[in-house]
């Protein structure tokens, strides 16, 4: 991994002991942040490292029961995701959560993600968004089992996680587009995935594209406004490269009216486009 401490300006590269991949990544400070690694223990395990000077140095803190994107809220308390592109098995792992209050020397499945198998639908968590220690938001999405019908919610908490209270997103003809055709149920399929771009500026403005419409809240959920951005982008063209909730995401909004998306791919690189009024109008990004 690489890190910068001018904006940018210059880089130094950063390399994790034993060389592993890395799934997620969160800093609380600028010189203490987490990297989950993959594992040699299986594709359900990973290796959580600290580093307490920037990324100059990691220590190996322990293993985790999961592999995939991670969000620290202090040096202690942490959340998890199990990635379904990356977790195979067990199929109801596929999308939990998880929470960590030892700085991830151990870590705890949180109930509201509860996987593929278990319950009437498949419910799948996306990574969690803390701003501060009480005040946080999780996508989830859902499939019902017996009618194949597809929904986006958001779970919300104000007391750190003890609590959560759910919002629907509006129904939406091509909500289903960004589910994979893959049946969940399948006792040889591990790679059921949800890739609705979803972007939280803060813990009460959200944001989900569901192309072509873009769906905003201000209000934490109780009321939705939609849109069709300028240019259209069908659905779901925003995910066709495979990125899912789980990952750092094709959306991202740094308040409710400033955004980027990746509109789509020269090769192997992004070309980002942004907004300046909340989505009504995208431009691409001038290169620099």
């Amino acid at each position: 991994m690489y890190a910068s401490t001018d904006r940018g300006q210059r880089w130094r590269d950063s390399t994790l002991p034993g060389c592993s991949l890395v799934f997620g990544l969160s800093f609380t400070t600028p010189e203490i942040g987490f990297a989950l690694a993959s594992s040699s223990g299986g594709p359900n395990r990973g290796t959580l490292n600290v580093t307490g000077d920037g990324a100059q140095h990691w220590q190996r803190v322990g293993s985790t029961p999961f592999v995939g994107p991670i969000d620290f809220v202090t040096r202690e308390d942490g959340w998890g995701v199990a990635a379904p592109g990356v977790t195979t098995k067990p199929l109801d792992r596929m999308g939990a959560l998880y929470r960590t209050t030892d700085g991830g020397r151990s870590w705890q499945r949180v109930s509201i993600c509860s996987g593929a198998s278990r319950d009437a639908a498949a419910t799948i968590c996306g990574t969690p968004r803390f701003f501060g220690t009480r005040d946080g938001v999780v996508p989830v999405g859902r499939v019902d089992r017996a009618t194949g019908t597809c929904s986006f919610l958001v779970d919300s908490t104000t007391d750190g996680g003890l609590r959560w209270s759910s919002h629907a997103l509006p129904a939406d003809p091509n909500l289903c587009a960004y589910f994979s055709t893959n049946n969940p149920y399948s006792a040889t399929n591990g790679t059921q995935r949800l890739t609705v771009p979803f972007s939280a500026p803060s813990a009460t403005n959200w944001v989900a594209f569901i192309g072509p419409a873009l769906y905003s809240t201000t209000d934490g959920g109780r009321r939705w406004s939609h849109l069709t951005p300028k240019p259209t982008f069908a659905a779901p063209e925003l995910a066709g490269n495979g990125v899912a909730i789980n990952d750092s995401g094709p959306l991202d909004f740094a308040s409710p009216t400033d955004g980027w998306l990746i509109a789509r791919w020269s090769g192997a690189s992004p070309v980002f486009d942004y907004t300046a009024n909340g989505g009504k109008s995208w431009k691409p990004l001038a290169k620099q």
